[in-house]
């Protein structure tokens, strides 16, 4: 018996939904506080930080790498869209989009790997540990951008 009715349609299905898409969002949004708290067991907050902050160009890197093919496929055609036919239209081959975006995350990956350089500059191990993380996640981040 369905708990939800109108007229000939249960409810029930419909209100449970989003209720399961708030709770995953709930603790997709929750899981990078959760890696940071954990995180700061094992390592002091400050260098957390820093280590944190040097990994920002992989990010931004993978950002554009994701933003890249829209770009790279439509950015061409929007002239002719706008009525003027005189002009070029082109559109990017995948293969270009594949190396734009393997560009971008290795030019990120590069300045992630000097921003850390810097920011924990006092520890080897550190900094070896970092790129390692930046490395690993750079080409992760590159494996679902494709």
């Amino acid at each position: 018996m369905c708990a939800y009715t109108t007229g000939n349609a249960c409810w029930a299905g419909v209100l449970a939904r989003p209720l399961a898409r708030l709770a995953a969002a709930t603790l997709a949004l929750a899981l990078p506080s959760a890696l940071f708290l954990l995180a700061r067991l094992w390592f002091s907050r400050p260098r957390l930080i820093r280590t944190l902050y040097g990994l920002l160009p992989r990010i931004w890197a993978l950002l554009l790498a994701r933003q890249l093919p829209i770009g790279m496929n439509e950015a061409g055609l929007v002239l002719p869209a706008f009525g003027l036919n005189g002009w070029p239209a082109w559109s990017a081959d995948p293969h270009v989009i594949a190396c734009g975006q393997s560009s971008a995350v290795a030019l990120g990956l590069t300045w992630a790997i000097v921003l850390l350089r810097r920011q924990l500059a006092t520890s080897r191990l550190a900094w070896l540990g970092a790129a390692a993380v930046a490395l690993f996640t750079a080409a992760a981040g590159r494996w679902l951008v494709a």
